[in-house]
């Protein structure tokens, strides 16, 4: 069955899928280069344009969308008063032009089928008349990924927790013996107008101490993660005693509203430093969100524990996790945050379509995330400014560049689905340098507090870092920060945070050779078992996707060299 799934609000993407095939899956702001890009209920126009060229959509047997704002046009249910006063508004220039869709089933208590024109939208989308129509319910898209990919688990809590979807901030969910059940979340609040949970919500907390730190919402809650490093937590206790834990491992808040919430941050600040206040927050989040699973532990056994929402983006949160009593394996959904909404969404049109035991059945390993288009490398693609430094052998002359302390930039393989560069869209840099961080955090205009991260050989991992069973997993997509063994602490020091932790990336030579090899023949070079590896883009903007961004950012002196898979190539002025 041919799923065409659309999230057409922060972090917009299109995915289509047979079943559980993946076939197509993309960002919108990988194409428009507008980072973390809200479409506002519109088609992402660029990347939905490049699957209609590479697939047939009269093949699409059904759409699965999340609820987000949808444009006017798209709704079909409005009283005669609302007409009338939409008219009006339009007059005077105040016409609104998307609503929220839960909204609009909540005001009408009527299911979206009857809200929604969807010949006008199958019309728009291009796909055919009698394609049905699914909405996914936000959390549960979340947490499916997290069992779907762990083929081996029976036994585990899938916990999700963001800045929010569908009104609500987290879902728990118990898998046991083949069995799925929801603890908290799910639309049983779906048409209850007065259902909002902002003021219970650690997500929410967390972004808007982001804001006080004068940085965005929703976009920059990692540089909060590095900066707490940087600060006592001093105001943790006042913070603290606003959030309990129920009976039935749900977060909850003591403060009557959002507003009052944000309204209690802004003045806790003023009486400390930010970095206090960021450090405070931190230390809150992880220790009510251990509280929580901890509770549900008791409440419900389990030994595995799955992870998504933009909250489990917190590393250092996710490492705290990770180290609870009778925990043996986390699993953290590497697209958490928004991005991953389509794959989830997939599934449960195919659990409602096959039933659940057809769900289980065909779970697997996730793999690497090497999803996006792929770049067969052509000379063609350089111009007088530029010039191949190396062709072929091009593993030693890598790692000459990278023992001389170049910036080398890595583009090979399809563009990691994600936020994390895990080698395909990556910088690699020699670690012995701590010095390396701001340097290279100023060619790349980033504001970063915390150092960058290391790529080590799986069959390494263990001498250099702390691994055990229930983080090695999340190692592979850089989900998780753990202790670094200290015999390696002096030898690679801008990859270590002051907590004496870093972020490691494990890679596999089956899953990116070029990547490996540059690492192992650096090893023998060097001795050293990691290189840094830090996204290939400059502030602000998406992760780099095609080799022409790739030559721009070379020009610019954002790096030194850009490392494809049958060249080197520099700039003429640096031969």
């Amino acid at each position: 069955m041919h799923i065409l799934a659309l999230h057409l609000g922060h972090d917009s993407q299109v995915a289509l899928y047979d079943d559980f095939e993946r076939l197509y899956i993309a960002k919108e702001e990988r194409f428009n280069r507008i980072k973390c890009y809200n479409s506002k209920g519109e088609l992402p126009r660029l990347s939905f344009n490049q699957l209609g060229h590479r697939f047939d959509l009269t093949k699409v047997e059904a759409v699965v969308m999340t609820r987000t704002f949808l444009p006017r046009r798209y709704y079909r249910y409005f009283p005669l008063r609302k007409r009338v006063s939409e008219g009006l508004k339009s007059i005077i220039g105040r016409q609104r032009t998307h609503y929220d869709l839960i909204s609009r089933m909540r005001k009408y208590q009527k299911p979206e089928s009857e809200l929604l024109n969807l010949p006008l939208m199958r019309e728009e989308f291009g796909i055919p008349l009698d394609s049905r129509f699914f909405f996914s319910n936000h959390h549960y898209c979340h947490a499916l990924p997290a069992l779907f990919f762990k083929p081996h688990w029976d036994n585990a809590l899938i916990y999700t927790a963001d800045g929010g979807g569908d009104y609500d901030h987290y879902g728990l969910y118990h898998f046991y013996n083949s069995c799925w059940r929801t603890l908290f979340g799910g639309d049983a609040h779906i048409f209850d107008r007065s259902h909002s949970e902002g003021r219970h919500s650690l997500g929410q907390m967390y972004s808007i101490i982001t804001e006080i730190a004068g940085f965005k919402r929703m976009r920059h809650e990692g540089k909060i993660t590095g900066l707490a490093a940087y600060g006592k937590p001093t105001v943790y206790e006042a913070l603290r005693s606003q959030y309990y834990i129920r009976p039935d491992g749900v977060v909850r808040s003591h403060f009557a509203d959002y507003n009052s919430l944000e309204h209690f941050l802004r003045e806790l600040s003023k009486k400390c430093p930010i970095e206090d206040l960021a450090a405070s927050g931190q230390r809150v989040l992880e220790d009510v969100l251990a509280e929580s699973v901890q509770t549900s532990q008791k409440l419900h056994p389990f030994c595995n524990l799955g992870l998504s929402g933009g909250v489990f983006s917190n590393v250092r949160l996710n490492q705290v996790l990770s180290e609870l009593p009778g925990i043996e394996d986390v699993f953290i959904v590497p697209p958490m945050t928004d991005e991953g909404l389509v794959i989830g969404a997939v599934m449960d049109v195919v659990i409602q379509e096959r039933g659940f035991d057809y769900f289980l059945n065909h779970r697997r390993e996730l793999g690497h995330l090497y999803w996006g288009d792929e770049f067969p490398p052509e000379e063609s693609w350089l111009d007088e400014r530029f010039e191949v430094v190396a062709r072929d052998e091009i593993i030693p002359a890598a790692v000459k560049l990278l023992q001389d302390e170049k910036v080398c930039a890595l583009f090979t393989r399809g563009m990691e689905y994600g936020p994390r560069a895990l080698g395909a869209r990556s910088i690699l840099i020699s670690p012995v340098d701590r010095n390396i961080n701001d340097t290279i955090n100023k060619r790349l205009s980033r504001t970063e507090f915390m150092p960058f991260a290391p790529v080590v050989r799986l069959e390494r991992a263990a001498e250099v870092f702390e691994v055990t069973g229930a983080n090695l997993a999340a190692m592979q997509y850089m989900t998780i920060t753990c202790r670094v063994r200290s015999e390696w602490a002096d030898k690679i020091p801008a990859v270590i945070h002051i907590d004496g932790t870093a972020r490691p990336q494990t890679i596999r030579r089956e899953d990116n050779p070029l990547y490996y090899d540059i690492l192992w023949e650096y090893e023998k070079a060097t001795g050293l078992p990691c290189l840094v590896n830090t996204s290939f883009n400059a502030h602000e903007e998406p992760i780099i996707r095609t080799p022409q961004e790739a030559l721009t950012a070379l020009q610019q002196n954002r790096v030194d060299y850009v490392i494809f898979d049958r060249f080197i190539v520099g700039t003429r002025n640096q031969v």
